[in-house]
C-alpha cells in the first residue's frame, strides 16, 4: 500500500479502522434521506 503525502513530501499515515475520532464523516438529513456528509477535513475512505 503506498502511502499519501503531504505538500512537503511527508507521508501521512493511516488514522485505522473504525476510528472517526475528528467526526469526519456524519448521517444527515436532505428530502427526508439519510445521506453520508464527509467533511474532508482528513484523507479517508468509506468501504462496505
Amino acid at each position: 500500500m503506498q502511502l499519501l503525502k503531504d505538500a512537503d513530501g511527508i507521508s501521512i499515515e493511516p488514522i485505522g479502522y473504525n476510528k472517526n475520532t475528528a467526526n469526519v464523516f456524519s448521517v444527515i438529513e436532505e428530502k427526508g434521506e439519510p445521506l453520508l456528509q464527509a467533511s474532508g477535513e482528513i484523507y479517508g475512505s468509506v468501504f462496505t
